[in-house]
């Protein structure tokens, strides 16, 4: 297994984003989470702070797009210096999503596809079947009182994405 280390900076200090980056260098990927407030109900950074930190690292920039239709914006991320963008299935309607992959690939990035945590591997794995290259990444943020059979039911999905490539 292939294992990549990407972490997020919003675990870092905003005041002090650039040293945080920098301590990180030896990871695989900056983390970037994107939320608009509406598909999730944070809101944290955009198309501004990309822009900023790219020159501050030589690591690719992930950009987790956690925003209702995301297919607005991939171009702006791309852009600004995202080289991997991944846009949530269940973020807006089936062609949609797929317009957003291509717009990503047509901008010379990598696109990936990202689950919630209640969303079945299927769902992904339905999107995966197009001729766009696809990654997927698998969040799992859960409550105390679930993550036992979450964890369960992520192994499986885990499984799933292995044996479908």
């Amino acid at each position: 297994m292939n294992i990549k280390i990407a972490p997020s900076i919003l675990s870092a200090d905003f005041a002090n984003l650039e040293r945080d980056i920098r301590k990180i260098d030896t990871a695989d990927y900056v983390h970037v989470d994107i939320m608009d407030g509406e598909f999730v109900p944070n809101i944290s950074i955009g198309i501004p702070v990309v822009k900023a930190i790219r020159p501050v690292t030589g690591l690719p920039l992930d950009v987790h797009l956690m925003i209702t239709k995301p297919v607005r914006y991939v171009e702006q991320f791309c852009d600004a210096g995202a080289d991997l963008v991944t846009v949530h299935v269940e973020s807006d309607f089936p062609e949609n999503i797929h317009a957003a992959l291509e717009k990503i690939h047509a901008k010379g990035k990598r696109a990936g596809i990202v689950l919630k945590p209640n969303t079945r591997a299927e769902a992904a794995l339905r999107r995966a079947e197009s001729d766009l290259e696809v990654r997927g990444m698998e969040m799992n943020v859960s409550t105390a009182e679930a993550a036992q059979e979450r964890a369960r039911a992520r192994i499986r999905a885990v499984a799933l994405w292995r044996k479908n490539g």
